[in-house]
């Protein structure tokens, strides 16, 4: 998991990444001036970015932090979703509010 900073050491950046030589991964990300929905974007990026997901991978990560973001629940896959919507199955397995949604590989 990376460590987060602010702001970027770079002028005019908004979001930086170094990997330092212990391992260390830091995302820099500039709040001032910016929307909050950008800023939250860089997040998720740097996330996926430093680690290395990409694919699907890198697109569940994404959907789940947005929705971690927006407070709503997520479907476990397209199977249910598409059940759901055919009246033919009972409702997608949905997490727990309590339980998090998000994590690293």
């Amino acid at each position: 998991m990376p460590v987060f900073r602010s702001p970027p050491r770079v002028p005019d950046a908004d979001r930086t990444l170094l990997r330092r030589p212990n391992g260390q991964a830091v995302v820099a990300i500039r709040l001032a001036g910016r929307p909050f929905a950008a800023v939250q974007s860089d997040v998720i990026a740097g996330v996926v970015t430093i680690n290395g997901l990409d694919g699907q991978d890198a697109g569940r990560f994404r959907r789940a932090a947005w929705a971690a973001l927006d407070g709503s629940p997520t479907v476990d896959d397209e199977r249910s979703v598409a059940s759901d919507r055919s009246g033919r199955s009972g409702r997608g397995s949905l997490p727990s509010p309590a339980a998090p949604n998000v994590g690293v590989a």
